[in-house]
């Protein structure tokens, strides 16, 4: 299991711990910028930050509509804050929402365009993740044979990195 599966499965975990002793969610404020005013890269960047954490708060609380909200529009300011940790951890956050509500085919396009970012980077042990949970939203959608593929390709590139977790 990779770092990212591996945060998607503690965070599960702690999901349930932590609403187990909440009830509801404290209002959330997100800064934004005035309409019509150039936002730099550095302002979407906190704005990007601002947002994924608005929504963590919000899937702590099962309020799903208003994380999705808040995940789309941190979504929509990737472009302006040209930061690619960033803009992988929206689609991861955004694949993982996705499909935990069981909307298969939008989270399998948030970790196909992911896997596009891991193969341009070269980042090997994040593409390995990325192929596990795509391969999950495949099998959900009883596709068994490409899910197989994804997890084997997930097996090759971890054995490759002498990955052992993953």
């Amino acid at each position: 299991m990779t770092v990212r599966a591996s945060i998607n499965i503690f965070s599960g975990c702690l999901l349930l711990v932590y609403y187990s002793c909440c009830s509801h969610l404290q209002a959330q404020t997100v800064s934004t910028v005035a309409p019509g005013t150039p936002v730099t890269s550095q302002q979407a960047a906190k704005q990007i930050v601002e947002l994924v954490t608005a929504a963590d708060a919000a899937i702590a609380h099962t309020q799903y509509d208003l994380a999705t909200a808040r995940l789309t529009d941190a979504y929509n300011l990737l472009e302006l804050a040209h930061d690619e940790k960033l803009e992988r951890n929206v689609l991861n956050s955004l694949a993982s929402l996705y499909y935990s509500n069981n909307e298969l085919a939008q989270a399998g396009q948030y970790y196909r365009k992911l896997i596009t970012l891991d193969e341009q980077s070269g980042d090997q042990q994040a593409l390995a993740a990325s192929y596990f949970n795509l391969g999950h939203v495949v099998a959900s959608l009883k596709q068994f044979d490409a899910a197989q593929s994804l997890f084997q390709q997930s097996l090759v590139l971890s054995r490759t990195l002498n990955d052992k977790s993953g």
